[in-house]
């Protein structure tokens, strides 16, 4: 213990009401400090030899009420008031569960199964009574297509209707009815055809044609209001036929 050293305990004990100082004080003092140093060498030693890990610790939490302590000032041999902020060791984190894993992954599945593919009862009733008439309509269309494909592409039997309707010609006159469209004449002599003049539809075919091979010799004279800017058109080549359109009066094509 050095001189200042023991003036200041000299101070303190004639504070507290003790005049002098034992000198077997300062003697077990330097006692305590030889001791503490042979030990501080010792550890240091060991230390030396096997080296520890330093284990880091958390720093405490700090609360915001504080702990006042006082000690007493050798120096000037008076009490000083410290505040020093108090510690709290961290609370354990709160342990999940051993099947809190396996519960949750069950969770997860039962929900992706029933959103992915809901069941027919799940169906709101408005979009099921929607879906029953779109079903509805689709086997109507269907059996109506089906009715139409057995029925054929068959017409009322006249020309108008886009049916070819044939006729056979034996006399020296024939007048075109409405249903004609193809008229084969086979008559040892010759013939005069009358093409139609009242109410005839634009885009109207008829078909004259010489059956009997022999209108080179009997011509067939197919007449008209117009054809092709005349009255008439003779067919005078065995075995051959003329074809007549309607437009604005009677056309060869």
């Amino acid at each position: 213990m050095n001189e200042k050293e023991k003036q200041l305990l000299a101070k303190m004990h004639k504070a507290f009401g003790s005049p002098e100082v034992k000198p077997s004080v300062f003697e077990s003092n330097e006692e305590s400090r030889l001791k503490e140093k042979l030990i501080l060498e010792k550890m240091e030693k060991v230390l030396n030899k096997s080296p520890v890990e330093r284990i880091i610790e958390p720093e405490p939490i700090k609360l915001p009420e504080a702990v006042q302590e006082s000690f007493v000032d050798l120096a000037t041999a008076t009490t000083r008031i410290i505040t020093q902020p108090t510690y709290q060791v961290p609370e354990p984190q709160p342990q999940l569960p051993d099947d809190f894993v396996t519960k949750s992954m069950a969770a997860l599945s039962k929900t992706a199964k029933v959103t992915s593919a809901p069941e027919a009862d799940d169906i709101n009733p408005i979009l099921r009574k929607e879906l029953d008439l779109m079903k509805k309509t689709m086997v109507d269309l269907h059996s109506f297509a089906s009715r139409i494909s057995q029925l054929g592409g068959g017409g009322a039997g006249s020309i108008e209707d886009l049916t070819f309707h044939t006729t056979s010609v034996t006399s020296s006159n024939y007048q075109i009815g409405r249903k004609d469209y193809y008229i084969g004449v086979n008559y040892p002599g010759p013939v005069s055809i009358s093409l139609p003049i009242q109410n005839v539809k634009e885009g109207r075919q008829v078909v004259v044609k010489d059956e009997s091979g022999l209108c080179s010799v009997n011509n067939i004279t197919i007449s008209g209001i117009s054809i092709d800017n005349d009255t008439q058109a003779i067919l005078a080549i065995n075995n051959g036929s003329l074809t007549f359109i309607y437009s604005r009066g009677w056309r060869i094509i």
